[in-house]
């Protein structure tokens, strides 16, 4: 196993910035999540995606919360959407909203702060894509998952899945105890699944991909 610490990520840096670009070079992201229950969740996300170096970023959010977190990240445009009865993101509207927006970003993350998701998101965004759009699957968007499975495999590699081992039990209908006591098989079985990469998060994270060594 290939351990990720301080020295491997000085010896794999982020790629620099040159001189001569400009922020629609530098890729182009969508986050999509949020609810009544987590309403600042996404803002998170939204500074992660900044800091890792992307140039233009989306966010898109329930509707109540849609103008606070523009407000609190001014440098992000944000796409108000309606909820459904339990104040969460009603996902055939919102892929009926978002559809544009995901075939316009190089990546699109989905599910921070979301407490249910509807498979239509999940399976609406990826079809959004375009030929080499990426697309990270977080949190409540991870159970969905379960019911869509040939849409991510249909992304070829190009979806990342971060589930915590409860996550996985959803995911997978596996015990959660079990996931934990060998999180580096569990992450190797699902990446083949679903042909995504695994990042399984407990006290340390493993990352798997189809026919790679786990890390």
């Amino acid at each position: 196993m290939i351990r990720i610490d301080r020295d491997w990520l000085r010896a794999h840096p982020l790629p620099p910035v040159e001189a001569d670009t400009d922020k629609n070079a530098r890729g182009r992201v969508l986050a999509v999540g949020g609810g009544l229950k987590c309403p600042g969740a996404l803002l998170l996300t939204g500074e992660a995606v900044l800091r890792s170096g992307a140039g233009k970023l989306q966010m898109a959010t329930v509707r109540e919360a849609a103008l606070a977190l523009g407000v609190a990240m001014p440098e992000a445009g944000v796409i108000a959407l309606d909820t459904d009865e339990e104040g969460e993101i009603d996902g055939p509207a919102a892929v009926r909203a978002l559809g544009k927006a995901a075939g316009y970003s190089d990546a699109v993350v989905v599910g921070p702060g979301m407490s249910d998701s509807d498979p239509a998101l999940v399976t609406g965004l990826a079809e959004a894509l375009d030929g080499d759009g990426a697309m990270l699957i977080d949190a409540a968007a991870i159970g969905a998952c379960k019911d869509c499975v040939s849409v991510v495999k249909a992304l070829n590699g190009r979806a990342v899945l971060t589930p915590h081992p409860g996550e996985m039990a959803q995911l997978t209908g596996e015990d959660a105890e079990a996931i934990a006591e060998d999180m580096e098989e569990s992450a190797r079985a699902a990446a083949e699944r679903f042909g995504a990469v695994i990042v399984l998060k407990g006290p340390r994270t493993v990352i798997a991909a189809p026919g790679a060594e786990a890390l």
